[in-house]
């Protein structure tokens, strides 16, 4: 049986998702503060308090999505679909 492969090209400015239950909510920002200096440099979404916590901790712009829940958003990425 051959093997069969997709290539993918990844853009250098890519689409991450920031998304974490309310537990886990001050590990994500611990992390987006840690790594920041490569985060602002590519398009943040998440969802909504998860949005508008990482923005207000670390001044970086995230998208938020108050009524699309996490089901929503990632085929929205994987298809591009979001501007």
């Amino acid at each position: 049986m051959k093997d069969e492969y997709m290539t993918f090209t990844i853009k250098k400015k890519k689409n991450i998702a920031l998304i974490a239950h309310d537990n886990e909510k001050p590990k994500i920002i611990q992390w987006c503060v840690d790594h920041k200096e490569v985060l602002k440099n590519h398009n943040l979404y998440g969802t909504g308090t998860t949005a508008r916590l990482i923005t207000d901790k670390t001044g970086l712009r995230v998208k938020g999505y108050n009524r699309r829940s996490y089901w929503e958003i990632f085929p929205a990425l994987w298809q591009n679909r979001f501007r």
